[in-house]
């Protein structure tokens, strides 16, 4: 979907160039660089909510944002900005 902005908000403000993703360590990358996070649901019970331990890797994706303007653009896939992520960790 092309930007859907009027274009005084996309005079105003310009579409971001990446994203941050948080994403979990596969098995063969090492966890130095990574962060721990304890929001990895285990019981959604109201008086004993528990939250286990999940490593995850911060990286930013290039973010492929059609302008609106009314130029030809490919067709939209939400994940190929992820594409990136695959491709490092091959």
């Amino acid at each position: 979907m092309p930007w859907q902005a009027s274009a005084w908000y996309r005079r105003r403000h310009r579409p971001p160039q990446s994203l941050t993703v948080l994403r979990e360590t596969t098995a063969t990358e090492s966890a130095e660089s990574a962060d721990v996070l304890r929001d990895q649901p285990v019981s959604f019970a109201a008086a004993h909510r528990r939250h286990a331990l999940r490593t995850v890797v911060t990286t930013t994706v290039p973010t492929p944002l059609p302008t609106g303007d009314g130029s030809p653009h490919s067709a939209h896939d939400p994940f190929a900005a992820l594409d990136v992520l695959e491709n490092e960790s091959a």
